[in-house]
């Protein structure tokens, strides 16, 4: 018999999957892990708190487990691939200005930035790997009763609950791990009418704030880091004008990260040319975003797993 796990984001989709869970709409889960970058917005934070409480009187476990602070690893070690304790930086989609014609595009980063056009780069993602995929994969091993070392089994044994919804299926992957079944409940198994001739359809976001609404559960905020890139930039006016405090945060952030030695970076082989937050690599508490500045449109689907903004 397969545990049942759900991936949490504290997000819409899979706060939704949670709460069918507690209310029997779903099977019953044997844990929910969320991965905590321990920079998530305010409201996250105490949208958690009242899941928690939820999960516990169904009986269910939801766990939280994390790789460490992303925002202070983020501007200790950005550029450098390690510290000097030997711990791994991983980067954020951060985009990046070509420093000069005399250095061309290719070697803003060698492999670790993807090239937009010539003034500028994205960093290839790596917090997704870091924070999310690895921490929630070393909770499944414990809740296996793997030991450190110890291989993953051959049979399917745990089938992991991905919250992604029918308009975002590209995002949908298949495990890598044998022991790992992916589940996508919202695509794969929950359906809402449609219309007389086509039936019934698979539940977007949209039909989950629905149902939350119908249960008189309160609307789950969206989950993303405060200062992650992929934010569009109705989501950072948003942000500004709803959670300063959110804001702030990740104007910090995006300045802190500028304020490193480049000098030192590059010898240490790390990316070249200067981090922004925003695509228009303005500063972010310069950017007017009702000008529509973003250059990037790309958003939270190219996070591409379903660990962040669901």
């Amino acid at each position: 018999m397969m545990l049942e796990v759900l991936s949490f984001g504290a997000g819409v989709q899979s706060t939704t999957l949670l709460f069918m869970s507690c209310d029997g709409v779903l099977p019953k889960l044997d844990a929910a892990i969320f991965a905590d970058t321990q920079a998530e917005p305010q409201a996250v934070y105490a949208h958690l708190e009242r899941c928690k409480a939820k999960a516990a009187k169904a009986g269910i476990e939801l766990i939280v487990a994390t790789a460490g602070n992303l925002r202070d690893d983020l501007v200790e070690f950005w550029g450098k691939r390690k510290s000097a304790d030997g711990k791994r930086h991983a980067s954020i989609p951060a985009f990046i200005k070509n420093p000069g014609e005399s250095v061309p595009a290719p070697l803003f980063g060698e492999n670790e930035v993807i090239v937009l056009d010539e003034t500028r780069g994205i960093v290839r993602r790596q917090c997704t790997e870091t924070y999310k995929i690895e921490v929630v994969e070393r909770c499944v091993r414990k809740l296996l009763g793997l030991k450190k070392g110890q291989r993953w089994p051959v049979v399917p044994s745990v089938r992991l609950w991905l919250g992604i919804s029918a308009d975002e299926m590209d995002r949908m992957r298949v495990s890598s791990r044998p022991a790992v079944v992916h589940w996508y409940p919202l695509v794969e198994h929950l359906t809402v009418p449609a219309n007389d001739l086509l039936g019934s359809r698979a539940m977007t976001r949209s039909d989950c704030l629905a149902w939350m609404e119908s249960r008189g559960y309160e609307r789950p905020p969206r989950s993303a880091c405060t200062f992650c890139p992929f934010r569009s930039d109705a989501g950072w006016a948003q942000m500004k004008h709803e959670s300063p405090d959110d804001f702030a945060d990740a104007c910090r952030v995006d300045r802190d990260i500028r304020q490193q030695d480049r000098s030192r970076t590059n010898r240490h082989g790390g990316i070249v040319g200067e981090p922004y937050i925003h695509s228009s690599l303005i500063p972010l508490d310069m950017v007017d975003f009702s000008a529509e500045t973003s250059k990037y449109l790309g958003g939270m689907r190219n996070e591409c797993m379903g660990m962040c903004g669901n």
